[in-house]
């Protein structure tokens, strides 16, 4: 089974907020026993997956919207983004060129297009993100995709850290 992740960037993507996310994916992914894991390599859920992936030596394909999506990110974020695509089972730039929301898009629908299953991170009253596209876009392709949201609610106020 290959999976695949979307989910939301966190807005203050601490060592905290990274630890839970890191949780939630070990969860979700051994869940389903994937046989290959795709990631957007987003910030937050997109990277959780993929270093679990590595982790846990499930080949990764990394599927990146255009060449140097990392490059306004902060350094330590870089640097993380540059050892997992190192690491990667395999790298696909889905679109030429730098930044648009048609490569977001295009990402989005390579990832779901090429999975079984999308795990998401998804709050739902988030409709018009990139992770609300991707969601749209597996339902209208009658992906079937799974929401790790209400777990995340439940680390934060169950969790310390």
């Amino acid at each position: 089974m290959v999976i695949a992740g979307t989910g939301h960037r966190p807005i203050d993507y601490s060592e905290e907020e990274r630890l839970i996310l890191m949780e939630l994916a070990e969860m979700a992914i051994s869940e389903f026993q994937p046989t290959k894991i795709i990631s957007g390599m987003a910030l937050g859920w997109d990277t959780a997956i993929a270093e679990v992936a590595i982790r846990e030596g499930i080949p990764l394909l990394a599927a990146l919207p255009f060449e140097g999506q990392e490059s306004r990110w902060r350094e330590e974020n870089i640097v993380t983004y540059r050892r997992i695509l190192n690491k990667a089972s395999e790298v696909v730039i889905v679109c030429e060129g730098g930044f648009s929301r048609k490569a977001m898009q295009l990402r989005n629908e390579y990832m779901v297009d090429n999975s079984d299953l999308l795990i998401a991170w998804y709050d739902s009253s988030r409709r018009g993100s990139g992770t609300g596209n991707c969601i749209r876009y597996a339902n209208s392709v009658g992906r079937e995709w799974k929401n790790y949201w209400e777990c995340y609610e439940m680390f934060l106020n169950h969790k310390t850290f």
